[in-house]
């Protein structure tokens, strides 16, 4: 069995991951979790994985914490995002644990829509929620002794085993339901294309954490998908990454750009902005329509966005 952890930094850091990892060996647990990201990236790295993930296997899926924190920014697509990665894990024999880290504004109040609605799709889908509020609960603790900011519990804070060790209890839970009888019929809105796909050369970039395959956009260099109503690029962005764009005229790129750090790379998304779908080629911007005037979350926005687009894959919904 390899445990699947999909989520936000909560689940890069020293934490209840370390829990998890206690359990079962270091070995058996796949993280491939990505900070400062919601559930678009976490369905990314989902999609990205799933010809790995195997009958028995578990995913650890963290990302609401930063669905909660972003949610004025993506709105109700989110759940729709998400139910698509359960379902594709489950469709390979996974079964799917949720690991709700509410941000510390939200642990002594009552759940805002976005997470009642997030509880309320996984008791649909027979998929088990484990909060990190009842661990303060539990325990009787207080946020503002335990959060060192907005989302992250200090380290060494007896939460971290208390919330690990019930996510390993869930873990080892026999009688949740692995798949809807529907989910085998379900249509996938969103496909994914990795780099590897993209008719060029790939090359690696590793960090501390992890490596990533990448195609290096040029100037001019297309690259080409199915006719696409919606497409979201995963970049692995710099401080030079330059603005991705559809080709079509008057419809603008998108800034991929890193914001300053001490990181040489960050994974992030950039949704394309087109007005003129469908989409069937993707292009680093050209100089005629730089400066880009959008940006992801995440994203730096500078005068001129030019500069080579690391492109790791292509998130897209057909026309």
């Amino acid at each position: 069995m390899t445990i699947w952890v999909c989520g936000t930094s909560v689940s890069i850091l020293p934490g209840y991951v370390d829990r998890i990892k206690a359990a079962y060996g270091s070995d058996a647990v796949r993280n491939i979790s990505i900070g400062n990201q919601s559930s678009f990236m976490g369905l990314a790295r989902v999609r990205n994985s799933t010809a790995e993930m195997k009958i028995g296997d578990v995913l650890v899926w963290e990302y609401p914490l930063l669905d909660i924190l972003m949610e004025g920014f993506y709105g109700d697509e989110l759940l729709l995002i998400m139910r698509e990665a359960w379902i594709a894990a489950r469709r390979r024999g996974a079964k799917v644990v949720i690991a709700f880290t509410q941000p510390r504004a939200h642990i002594e109040r009552d759940p805002v829509p976005l997470e009642a609605a997030i509880c309320r799709l996984a008791g649909k889908m027979s998929i088990p929620v484990v909060s990190v509020r009842d661990s303060f609960a539990a325990l009787r603790l207080e946020a503002a002794e335990e959060y060192m900011d907005d989302r992250h519990i200090r380290p060494g804070s007896p939460v971290h085993d208390h919330y690990g060790e019930r996510i390993v209890q869930e873990i080892e839970r026999r009688q949740f339901r692995l798949i809807w009888p529907a989910e085998r019929l379900y249509r996938d809105r969103w496909q994914w294309q990795p780099a590897s796909a993209c008719g060029y050369t790939a090359e690696t970039l590793t960090n501390s954490l992890m490596s990533v395959e990448v195609v290096r956009m040029k100037a001019g260099m297309p690259v080409h998908l199915p006719a696409s109503a919606r497409v979201v690029a995963v970049v692995a962005t710099t401080t030079q990454t330059g603005a991705i764009w559809c080709g079509h005229r008057y419809c603008a790129g998108v800034a991929a750009r890193k914001v300053e750090s001490k990181l040489p790379m960050l994974l992030q998304i950039a949704r394309i902005p087109c007005v003129r779908p469908p989409v069937t080629t993707l292009y680093r911007t050209a100089p005629a329509y730089e400066p880009s005037i959008f940006l992801d979350h995440g994203g730096a926005h500078e005068p001129r966005t030019d500069g080579d687009v690391l492109l790791h894959g292509v998130l897209f919904m057909r026309a």
